[in-house]
């Protein structure tokens, strides 16, 4: 892709990486849940291998 002003590439590469963050916020997320769901709520449930 050829962008004409320094400006676009700021842009286009900020909207880029702005979906990764989204993406690791989801999974921190979903692991914040899963801890909670098998270490907080139901102690002594989970076995190690």
């Amino acid at each position: 892709k050829r962008f004409t002003s320094n400006e676009e590439v700021i842009a286009e590469t900020e909207a880029y990486f702005e979906g990764f963050v989204s993406y690791y916020r989801k999974g921190i997320e979903m692991l914040e849940n899963r801890y909670t769901l098998l270490f907080i709520k139901n102690p002594g449930t989970f076995q190690s291998m």
